[in-house]
């Protein structure tokens, strides 16, 4: 199987620059390594990286 070419474009925009915020880490167990990713993209859409 092989896999598809997507090419994807994003515009941000970014306001309220000084609001205060409160952000907190998630834990250990809810991230990973962006090397991680895609093994873990595919696995969600039944799709292999191979």
């Amino acid at each position: 199987m092989s896999g598809q070419l997507v090419n994807a474009g994003i515009t941000m925009e970014f306001s309220d620059y000084g609001t205060t915020v409160n952000v907190t880490s998630p834990p250990a167990g809810e991230v990973g390594t962006f090397q991680s990713f895609p093994q873990a993209a595919a696995s969600l859409t039944g799709s292999s990286t191979n």
